[in-house]
């Protein structure tokens, strides 16, 4: 301590510093981002900090999947298919 009663630091931790620092960056991101930054799909990107220009760049890229569903209610065309199939019909020409 120093005269004042303050605690001096000698060293600094510098792992638990470091992932201090990166889930307040991850959290900036979550609140920042309009997207999902970490999707486990693919997805992926590059957080940029500029300290001379005191600016911030994100590059992100992000995969998406689609999903559609069908049934044979809804087309004469796949209800022709099944129709076929329950029938026993080849359907490969």
């Amino acid at each position: 301590m120093d005269e004042k009663g303050d605690e001096k630091f000698t060293s600094v931790d510098l792992k638990s510093f470091s992932d201090a620092f990166e889930d307040y960056i991850y959290e900036l991101l979550h609140n920042t981002v309009q997207w999902d930054w970490v999707n486990n799909s693919g997805g992926y990107g590059q957080l940029t900090i500029d300290l001379d220009n005191q600016s911030v760049y994100v590059d992100h890229n992000q995969n998406t999947v689609e999903e559609y569903y069908y049934d044979d209610e809804k087309s004469e065309g796949l209800k022709e298919i099944s129709k076929a199939i329950s029938n026993g019909t080849s359907i490969i020409a």
